[in-house]
């Protein structure tokens, strides 16, 4: 009787490791899937909140057509018929 009881015991024990070193890689995997998720989340806000903030500028910029032709003449060098665009050359002589 006594040998089968530590038998019993050992099967116990062993089966009871063997949950342990089961569960617990498991376990780490879904933490370090939960820290993911949690990351792409963060990310996800982040790019969501630029979206927002550029769908702004573009609804602003297509609505303010000062706007467009403002930065056409300023780095485009554009100017309208009739204008002239003036460059102010500075001296390399020491004047």
């Amino acid at each position: 009787m006594r040998k089968s009881g530590n038998r019993l015991l050992y099967i116990i024990i062993g089966t009871i490791v063997l949950v342990v070193v089961l569960t617990g890689s498991n376990m780490r995997r879904i933490f370090f899937l939960q820290d993911k998720v949690s990351e792409y989340e963060r990310k996800i806000e982040e790019l969501e909140n630029e979206n927002r903030k550029l769908a702004e500028k573009l609804k602003w910029i297509d609505e303010e057509e000062d706007y467009i032709k403002q930065t056409a003449r300023e780095k485009l060098g554009l100017v309208k018929p009739g204008e002239y665009k003036y460059y102010i050359i500075k001296s390399t002589e020491g004047d």
